[in-house]
């Protein structure tokens, strides 16, 4: 049964998702009543993600039961982000969404476990790749809908950059889409942003960085037939974005395909590398928004699909919008 219908009669018009997990859809209350002895255990089900640094795997599952409580996200702002225009540019006040801390209680020692594996990883590589990031069903219904929502016409625009130039000497091909604060376009979404949300969260507190808030989630698609984004760096500008985070929806990946992110780190010794990173289902990469690393998406053949979110550090962002506001009057 397509988890974008009824689970019960069929039935892709009209439909609610399941309010606790937002994995599967009813045409209504009998329905969900009727399915959830064979639904209950999906329902619940959280498995932890498996992590692969920048040189291989990290095994981040822990034998203990995880707590599944994760970080509220809100549409209220904090005070440096009530400047609001339409003209500000996407990383701006206006495409933020502030983080809330968690409660003591709400972090496990395990947690804190994994997410030291992941700073580790941070540290000496720049990087962290997490693959099976989100329990299978969950990934499933994310990239289901994603896939649905892109043939939608004008739903996508072109992606942009400042100064973004058209023709031979274009940088970017991929199309967009910001996903709303409300996540009406996939709910599942939310589940995503949350288990980020906490994870950044954590590991930002080791950092000198303080997150307070990241952008609403942006949905990207390379149409295939050679689309690529040049090598480039997110924020070469201190517009406020420290950490980078996209998560790949793309099943059966083929090598044929291309389409790898092909990042550029340094060591802690200074040393340029080159680490690929296939646009594999169910994989997160977190890296440096900054100078640290430059990267560029290969030539792609094939239709692939991933969301991003960004990550603020508090004090370069206010000094941004500031920054910002300043230049426009």
């Amino acid at each position: 049964m397509s988890r974008l219908a009824c689970q019960i009669c069929g039935i892709n018009t009209n439909l609610s998702w399941c309010s606790r997990c937002h994995l599967v859809a009813y045409c209504g209350k009998d329905h969900q009543k009727q399915d959830w002895k064979t639904h209950k255990n999906a329902c619940k089900a959280a498995r932890d993600p498996v992590a692969v640094d920048g040189v291989r795997k990290l095994n981040l599952n822990s034998d203990s039961q995880q707590r599944n409580t994760t970080a509220r996200t809100t549409n209220n702002v904090n005070q440096s982000d009530r400047l609001k225009t339409t003209k500000m540019p996407q990383w701006a006040a206006a495409n933020s969404v502030s983080l809330e801390a968690y409660m003591e209680n709400d972090v496990t020692e395990g947690d804190r476990q994994r997410v030291n594996d992941i700073w580790q990883s941070m540290e000496t590589h720049g990087l962290c790749m997490l693959d099976k990031f989100l329990p299978e069903e969950h990934a499933n219904v994310i990239s289901d809908r994603v896939k649905s929502i892109y043939d939608i016409p004008d739903y996508f625009e072109d992606g942009q950059i400042l100064r973004n130039k058209s023709g031979p000497d274009k940088v970017r091909f991929d199309r967009i889409h910001w996903v709303d604060e409300s996540y009406s376009d996939c709910p599942a979404i939310k589940i995503l942003c949350k288990r980020l949300d906490k994870i950044v969260h954590l590991f930002s507190l080791q950092t000198k960085y303080i997150v307070e808030s990241r952008t609403r989630p942006m949905i990207a698609c390379y149409p295939g037939d050679g689309s690529c984004y040049k090598r480039h760096v997110d924020n070469p500008k201190r517009d406020g974005r420290v950490f980078t985070c996209l998560y790949y929806l793309n099943r059966e990946w083929n090598k044929s395909y291309g389409g790898n992110l092909c990042l550029y780190p340094k060591d802690s010794r200074g040393v340029t590398k080159k680490v690929m990173c296939e646009p594999v289902f169910n994989r997160m990469i977190i890296f440096y928004s900054d100078e640290r690393n430059p990267h560029e998406v290969l030539p792609t053949y094939q239709k692939r699909f991933a969301i991003t979110c960004w990550y603020f550090d508090r004090d370069e962002r206010v000094q941004a919008i500031a920054q910002f506001a300043q230049q426009r009057q």
